[in-house]
């Protein structure tokens, strides 16, 4: 099967995680979108983001999405939380694949970003304290570019079968 799954979501909500479970599930390859930014920059995201600013990364967040997309026909992508909200790559990724929110209580989001040593440009920056008020903000603002995806999920469980279920409609057709 050829198909481009792409997983959006707040930062630190877990689509890496995802990502690996549906690839593993579905016996497709794995992308995680900030990673292959790293190695295609040969610097840090973080790094990035101080000597160029959000915008500049932005541009190449965008280019990375799309060339990665037009190189591999079979994927699932973990994408970063912000990359569906900037360059219409939320248009890009429902032309070319399927879109899959993931979504948690931001409670939740909050507990798992505290435990992570995982550095997130973004979000590093934000006392512990002020970190749900932070990702309530953040969700209110990129939640309507979340929202114009092909599933809406907040497990691997739901994510799949929602899968199965568009997968076969596909066929059907």
């Amino acid at each position: 099967m050829q198909q481009r799954l792409y997983i959006i979501g707040l930062p630190g909500v877990g689509k890496t995680t995802l990502g690996k479970q549906l690839a593993s599930r579905l016996n497709m390859p794995f992308v995680d979108l900030d990673k292959y930014i790293e190695e295609t920059q040969d610097q840090s995201i973080g790094d990035i983001f101080k000597a160029a600013g959000e915008d500049i990364f932005r541009n190449i967040e965008a280019h990375a999405l799309r060339s990665y997309s037009q190189l591999n026909q079979t994927f699932v992508m973990a994408c970063g939380g912000g990359t569906p909200c900037y360059s219409n790559n939320s248009e890009y990724m429902n032309a070319h694949g399927i879109t899959i929110y993931y979504t948690k209580p931001v409670e939740t989001i909050t507990e798992q970003v505290i435990n992570d040593s995982n550095f997130r440009p973004l979000l590093n920056s934000i006392k512990p304290e002020e970190l749900a008020f932070y990702l309530n903000n953040l969700l209110t603002k990129r939640e309507p570019y979340y929202l114009k995806s092909s599933i809406l999920c907040n497990s691997i469980n739901s994510a799949f079968k929602s899968l199965n279920c568009l997968f076969i409609k596909q066929k059907a057709l």
